[in-house]
């Protein structure tokens, strides 16, 4: 990775990088007098480092990880952040992504992958002091896509043994679920036979900023509209909660409002729909999300995998154009699930998880509910969108089976699959992924036969 890992710069060393990423934030930023001398800390991170970790703020410096609040961390550093803030400092994401998220005993909740251009913290520089509701100890943010997946099974054992004599690995092989897989990624990484220049960088702002927006009403009145939006969903959630217990009141049976993972994954894939966090996964076709490019090759070259492309898939926010997708396989929505009820039970959840979404979308758009929603983004969201529910081992007329279709129909994933050359041409796209096996499609009307198609 390229060092300095974190370095104190001055406005005027990043304004054009920040303009060009985001042209509001920067221009703003810019009209600042006095701001070309305003300092920021530019720090940069490998795939998988702790940016935030249980609430604590983390620095690389030189490799280390270190607290914010050790003594390690420069004077003159602490003094330059030295204003309120939650979790994380004032700042923006400058290359590649980051991903924030919680970690719950069952399983990681992702809350956003910040790309570059992006900003964070917003909403807790200028939170009320006197009335805080963030728990900050509930936050991790990782470098890089803390979620990233491989498709295909890398669960064996004798295949393992290729990249334990390669590159050392040895603690997270053979990972059955597809919540491990980023422990071996990091490890995969971290092994210096592995060799990769990856990394995420972010920019701080320093008490110079914050303290000039204070002053300027205008642009902070801006800033405050942006965190306005992003918490529109959160403001409102209330109503969203009240119209799904008259749902449920009138339509559920007792022992299907008590199924946590049928009804909160009905949720969460409505809070998918609607572009709120959670955010679902797509085909990784770039090395945003990771150094996924060299993970492929390594799977393909050392751990020798058999019959199909390494194909990984990283978190993305749905766009209202491409299909996104979500899996039961890495359960994302906010509740712990019980340990009796820690393994899926596949063809029953993904049918259960179909007649409720159905129900439900069949209840608000024929206006069957005690309230109409008509006029409403849920309404909008519901008549524009379609969820197709697969799962390769059930019956044809319960679910959808046919995985290599719904591959076919998303040009992305041979995107993704063509990120890497190969010695051999008889790879095809792995339509045995257990990802497939309790998988919800969630698309715009009309995506299609007609995409894959034009894709050929």
């Amino acid at each position: 990775m390229a060092e300095p890992t974190a370095i104190v710069l001055s406005w005027k060393d990043v304004k054009k990088q920040v303009i060009e990423l985001n042209p509001f934030i920067g221009n703003e930023m810019d009209q600042i007098p006095g701001v070309d001398d305003f300092k920021v800390l530019r720090v940069r991170y490998p795939y998988g480092m702790d940016i935030v970790k249980a609430g604590k703020f983390h620095i690389n410096f030189a490799g280390h990880c270190t607290p914010f609040d050790s003594q390690v961390t420069p004077k003159h550093i602490r003094e330059m952040l030295d204003y309120f803030w939650l979790g994380i400092p004032f700042g923006m994401v400058t290359r590649n992504t980051v991903e924030s998220h919680t970690e719950l005993p069952s399983h990681v909740v992702p809350f956003r992958l910040l790309k570059s251009g992006n900003i964070f913290s917003l909403l807790t520089v200028f939170e009320d002091r006197s009335r805080l509701h963030y728990f900050t100890q509930l936050h991790y943010v990782k470098s890089g896509c803390r979620s990233l997946t491989m498709l295909p099974q890398i669960a064996d054992k004798v295949y393992s043994e290729r990249l334990t004599r390669k590159y050392g690995v040895r603690e997270y092989l053979n990972p059955k679920l597809l919540g491990r897989h980023w422990e071996l990624f990091v490890e995969l990484v971290n092994s210096p036979q592995f060799q990769t220049d990856w990394y995420c960088e972010v920019l701080y702002f320093s008490k110079d900023f914050i303290k000039a927006i204070e002053n300027m009403s205008g642009f902070k009145e801006k800033l405050l509209s942006i965190a306005w939006r992003l918490v529109a969903f959160d403001r409102h959630g209330f109503s969203y909660d009240m119209i799904w217990s008259l749902f449920e009141e009138a339509n559920l049976d007792l022992a299907t409002r008590n199924h946590i993972r049928v009804i909160e994954t009905v949720k969460h894939i409505i809070r998918m729909a609607l572009s709120e966090y959670p955010p679902g996964f797509v085909p990784a076709t770039c090395n945003s999300a990771g150094p996924v490019s060299q993970l492929m090759e390594t799977f393909d070259q050392v751990y020798r995998m058999r019959y199909f492309y390494p194909i990984m898939m990283q978190l993305a926010s749905y766009d209202g154009k491409n299909p996104l997708y979500y899996s039961l396989n890495k359960p994302a929505f906010f509740h712990a699930i019980p340990e009796n009820a820690a393994v899926t039970e596949g063809v029953l959840d993904t049918l259960g998880i179909k007649q409720v979404l159905e129900l439900f979308k069949e209840q608000v758009l024929k206006d069957k509910l005690p309230i109409s929603l008509k006029g409403t983004a849920l309404y909008e969201m519901l008549e524009t969108t379609e969820f197709d529910f697969y799962h390769t081992g059930a019956e044809p007329d319960q679910l959808k089976t046919d995985a290599p279709l719904l591959m076919a129909e998303d040009p992305r994933f041979m995107q993704a699959a063509n990120m890497i050359q190969y010695d051999r041409d008889t790879l095809r796209t792995p339509e045995k992924a257990t990802f497939f096996n309790g998988c919800i499609r969630i698309r715009p009307k009309g995506y299609g036969k007609s995409e894959a198609a034009l894709s050929k």
